[in-house]
């Protein structure tokens, strides 16, 4: 009978959940601000230190890191409770100093406060901010990559048409019953694939140059 007690109490205690995180956090807490107030600061340090380890959320490490800074203040060592409260405010934007600590510590949270405040306005307008002269841009480098492609696909279309009057003329020529006919027709026809050519390159740097610009007035370029 005892044996067997003794084998089910042990697995309600095995099978008991273990104490959640924010226990120790509490307790830690608790344990800081006791020492503190008992002026054992070196003990209040290391509780808070524990209630970091302990804290689940950014609320909760915000506010054990502003009692490190406070700490800090204390001790005389204003330079490092701004830097305590600068951590503790990047967390949490509104955590608060205790209403029990020294008015010089609320002043100096205070105006850590006001420059976290102003840095993230500062921070949100250079975000939202667009220049004018950059948003106009990308439209007119558009519109004259458009124009450029264009200029190049007519350039294109007159080279075929100007290479087909060329083979046109060579098979006349080849037709042409008398020498000197013929030898004026190919001369021609020769002069017509060189036009054909020189058009052909230029129409295709024309839209290659076109397409670029097109694409740099999507991607948010400067326009040259």
């Amino acid at each position: 009978m005892f044996p067997t007690l003794i084998l089910f109490a042990i697995g309600l205690q095995a099978a008991s959940p273990a104490a959640p995180a924010t226990t120790g956090y509490v307790a830690a807490m608790e344990q800081g601000r006791s020492a503190y107030d008992g002026f054992a600061l070196a003990d209040a340090r290391k509780a808070f230190e524990r209630a970091i380890a302990f804290a689940t959320n950014d609320e909760d490490r915000a506010t054990a890191i502003v009692w490190l800074g406070a700490l800090q203040a204390e001790n005389g060592d204003f330079d490092g409770a701004r830097v305590r409260f600068r951590e503790a405010l990047a967390y949490d934007a509104r955590v608060a100093v205790s209403v029990n600590l020294s008015p010089a510590i609320h002043t100096v949270m205070e105006e850590e406060r006001a420059q976290h405040m102003i840095a993230r306005r500062e921070a949100q307008e250079i975000l939202s901010y667009q220049d004018p002269a950059l948003s106009e841009t990308p439209r007119w480098a558009l519109l004259s990559g458009g124009a450029v492609a264009a200029v190049g696909v007519l350039a294109l279309g007159g080279g075929a048409m100007v290479g087909l009057a060329a083979v046109t003329q060579r098979d006349a020529a080849s037709s042409q019953a008398f020498q000197s006919t013929a030898v004026s027709e190919y001369q021609k026809a020769r002069e017509g694939v060189l036009w054909s050519n020189v058009l052909y390159g230029a129409g295709s740097i024309l839209v290659a140059a076109g397409g670029g610009l097109a694409v740099a007035s999507a991607a948010g370029v400067d326009a040259p």
